[in-house]
């Protein structure tokens, strides 16, 4: 660990969609452009722009930078959305991905701070098991540290609340006494992909198990019906990885395979079962926007601009596929293009880089709105290719 990996990581935990960067993203991005600064700048290499090569994390930077500049344009040529809002995304996100592609230059600093990430999101995961324990113990209020204002959230009960060691409160089932914890994100539905990704990181750079077992906390802790499927698809994939295809390895992914649709449908309170009773609105939003974006054909290749003022329906852009209503099939297909573009040009396998995005896309594609997280975008650019070696990198 040095000190760049430690502000990159700063930098990363406070943009969005964490908990902070509803109010603090552009800090964030002035900690992490601050950090590629210094990077250009060490060991001498002040000619870095000059001579770095030209690598996958150079296409799917060009990807992103298409992707923006595509919507910016087409919401400053209609003028039907907020310009400033659309402006401000604009610039973060291509701001992020720049530096963090000067920071992958450095693969020991690459390394390094989403080793941190990673594993902070493994710590949260024990912090919410000892919380869920202490609870019945000693009492909520004897645990609760402080309150947290939550952007969006503020009128939910107990969203918000940081309990001892360090869990966030995202809310609480009341109908089966479940408290959800959304480990340093906004919502339950986001921090699940945070916790899988990080599994499937820590997993493939040979982590120890103490790390891996805290994300999989994470992600049973987080109350979310998406989760247990986001982590059950992660860790097929990675078994279906060349270094993991064996007979027990593959025997081991059908059985978690058929867990994670059981707990998807049946889980207490969070299974879709449930669901059904208690968080239908949930589902019919994400459903109603899908159809209504689908059935405006008119619309459908450039959608009406980023931040549409006069959407007839507040659930539009709940994910990414709905988002086509605001940026059309054009903007969501650049958009995939950056999750997938290394499965065509960078020397990785396959099944393992599959398992490190699925969370982030399946999340991003069906349940949560993330084209404007800036840290989705710097969490994609870790690319595990052949030639960045996977062993002993994790402590």
């Amino acid at each position: 660990m040095n000190f760049l990996s430690l502000l990159s990581t700063i930098g990363m935990l406070m943009l969005r969609p964490t908990a902070l960067g509803s109010t603090v993203s552009s800090v964030g991005i002035f900690v992490i452009f601050i950090a590629s600064i210094l990077k250009i700048y060490s060991n001498g290499r002040v000619g870095w722009l000059k001579t770095q090569t030209f690598d996958i994390n150079s296409i799917q930077v060009l990807l992103a930078l298409a992707l923006w500049g595509y919507s910016i344009s087409l919401t400053a040529i209609l003028q039907k959305s907020n310009f400033d809002y659309a402006w401000k995304a604009t610039a973060l996100v291509s701001i992020s991905v720049i530096c963090a592609h000067i920071l992958q230059s450095d693969r020991t600093t690459s390394t390094h701070f989403f080793s941190i990430f990673a594993k902070l999101n493994g710590a949260i995961g024990w912090s919410i098991l000892i919380s869920t324990l202490l609870i019945p113990v000693l009492g909520y209020d004897k645990i609760k540290l402080l309150t947290f204002e939550n952007k969006g959230y503020e009128g939910w009960d107990f969203n918000g609340d940081i309990l001892f060691p360090f869990s966030l409160v995202y809310g609480y089932l009341s109908e089966y006494g479940i408290y959800r914890f959304s480990g340093f994100s906004r919502e339950v539905g986001i921090a699940q992909a945070f916790f899988a990704w990080s599994f499937v990181f820590i997993s493939i750079n040979n982590g120890k198990p103490f790390w891996r077992l805290g994300c999989v906390l994470g992600v049973l802790f987080c109350g979310s019906s998406g989760a247990f499927l986001t982590l059950g698809l992660s860790y097929g994939l990675l078994k279906l990885s060349k270094r993991n295809r064996t007979p027990i390895g593959l025997l081991v992914m059908l059985i978690a395979a058929a867990a994670a649709i059981a707990l998807t449908i049946y889980a207490p309170g969070v299974g879709l079962q449930d669901k059904q009773e208690t968080h239908l609105d949930s589902q019919l939003d994400r459903e109603f926007a899908l159809s209504f974006a689908m059935n405006h054909a008119s619309e459908l290749w450039f959608g009406n601009g980023l931040y549409y003022l006069y959407t007839p329906y507040d659930g539009m852009g709940i994910n990414a596929i709905s988002s086509i209503y605001y940026i059309g099939i054009i903007g969501v297909c650049l958009y995939v293009a950056i999750f997938i573009a290394p499965l065509f040009f960078a020397a990785t396998d396959k099944f393992i880089y599959l398992a490190l995005i699925s969370p982030l896309l399946l999340t991003a594609l069906f349940l949560q709105p993330l084209i404007d997280a800036p840290l989705v975008y710097v969490l994609i650019m870790y690319i595990p290719t052949v030639e960045r070696p996977h062993t002993n990198q994790l402590r």
